[in-house]
Parts: C-alpha cells; structure tokens; sequence
C-alpha cells in the first residue's frame, strides 16, 4: 500500500499502555508494523494521559489495514483500536 498514511497521532492513550503494546495492536490485528512511536505523557481532566506520535514502517496487504485506513481518511468516522 504505498502512498498512504507514513505517520498517525493519538490525542489520548491510558498510561498502562506501553510503545510495545501498541505496537503489538497494530501487527497482531494485521493492520501495520510500526517503526517507531513516541509517548508524552500529559495531565488531562480524568487523570494522566499519553499523546502517541506513532511512525509506519508499512502498511500490511489486509482488508483490516485497508478499513482503517479509510476510516482515518474519512472526517466523519472514528478509527479505533482495541486490545
């Protein structure tokens, strides 16, 4: 899948999640490998938060991959990940 999305941001992550946790989502799910992310934590109204800069090495050839990323391109959809 080329010429697509190289790099994603996630306003909020729960701080139990770890770089190597999110990683894991996106490979075990079929959707990306991922070549770097970075954490930064932040103080929100329900407690301590992470914002993700979240670098793509590639995107996997799935109909998994494929769906979110037209969710991410699309302005009136959500492109939600889960454990």
């Amino acid at each position: 899948m080329s010429g697509v999305i190289k790099s994603l941001f996630i306003s909020a992550i729960e701080v139990s999640y770890s770089a190597d946790d999110i990683m894991d989502v996106f490979y075990c799910q079929n959707i990306a490998t991922i070549s770097r992310i970075t954490l930064i934590p932040y103080e929100s109204i329900s407690g301590v938060r992470n914002r993700a800069y979240i670098g793509i090495h590639e995107w996997h050839p799935t109909e998994a991959a494929y769906n979110f990323i037209k969710r991410l391109k699309n302005d009136k959809t959500e492109a939600v990940l889960s454990k």
